[in-house]
């Protein structure tokens, strides 16, 4: 199995942003983007943002049944 955990892909992201004072690293299912007002609407709570990258997830089916 060659799959990482999310501990494996979180942390060294961190790290390699670590010296930046005005990055945040956050993990949370977005519910709504207000792109006029700049401002992100997730299950953690509601962020303003300058400049947005979002990375979509994803879930492996190795053991899917039907």
């Amino acid at each position: 199995m060659a799959g990482l955990s999310p501990a494996d892909i979180a942390a060294p992201i961190r790290s390699i942003l670590s010296h930046y004072a005005n990055i945040r690293v956050l993990l949370g299912a977005v519910e709504s983007l207000d792109l006029n007002r700049k401002m992100v609407h997730a299950d953690i709570g509601e962020f303003p943002y300058d400049h947005l990258v979002l990375a979509c997830g994803a879930v492996h089916s190795y053991f899917w049944s039907r």
